[in-house]
């Protein structure tokens, strides 16, 4: 009883860690908009707002708009992709791509959908990455591809979505959406891209504590230590 106690209580825990991150993604969204409406205001209806304070409020919101943009490409980069590492290494092929029905995905399904998803909408919308999407052979794939192999195509979405956001651009992130459909702004294209890759980390990190109990524990922890927390000092 008590193992299933803990099991669950590490779940919920990664699950309010993804929680966390998109509630703070949100606020400083709706911050950095509501700064750029109180700037417009300024301009068109407060005459008497002097011009270095609507400078300095501009500056502000640029350097909110950084730290949203670098704690997204932190996550989308290294953070979730060192989760799913930790997932796949931890368990064996035949684990990998286990799945408790047919209408469910194995972790080597997710891991494939991530893969094809930020090549898609990341790298190729955003990158220039030329790439043409299967989408549905994500999710049909039914061989036990290797760890090696499947990690390697892994790896090369991330060294791609590395790629593109070195050649990223602040200015860049107000253009309109490539899927308008889907997005306003290329900001909510990353923001929707994160979220995604959250969502699909924490289900790869249930599937792996089910079928190996303590083998990723203090998973979110780790890569947080990794790379987001600083140093004590």
């Amino acid at each position: 009883m008590g193992s299933v106690f803990s099991f669950f209580s590490e779940t919920l825990t990664e699950c309010r860690a993804v929680g966390r991150f998109v509630a703070v993604t949100m606020s400083l969204m709706l911050g950095i908009l509501f700064r750029l409406m109180s700037g417009q205001a300024g301009r068109k209806d407060r005459a008497d707002v002097p011009e270095r304070g609507i400078l300095q409020q501009n500056v502000q919101c640029m350097d909110t708009l950084q730290l949203a943009y670098d704690a997204l490409r932190l996550r989308i980069t290294n953070v979730f992709p060192d989760q799913v590492r930790a997932a796949v290494n931890a368990l064996t092929d035949e684990q990998i791509w286990w799945r408790p029905n047919e209408s469910s995905n194995s972790i080597g399904n997710i891991v494939l959908h991530l893969s094809g998803s930020l090549d898609h909408y990341l790298n190729h919308n955003l990158g220039g990455l030329d790439f043409t999407r299967d989408r549905p052979a994500e999710f049909n794939e039914r061989r036990t591809i290797p760890k090696a192999e499947l990690l390697a195509r892994f790896d090369e979405m991330v060294a791609n979505a590395q790629r593109t956001f070195d050649n990223l651009t602040i200015e860049r992130l107000g253009e309109p959406s490539p899927e308008p459909r889907m997005a306003t702004i290329v900001f909510e294209d990353i923001v929707n891209i994160g979220v995604h890759v959250a969502n699909h980390a924490g289900q790869i990190l249930w599937i792996a504590k089910m079928l190996e109990a303590g083998a990723i524990d203090e998973v979110w922890m780790r890569t947080h230590k990794d790379h987001v927390w600083k140093p004590k000092a």
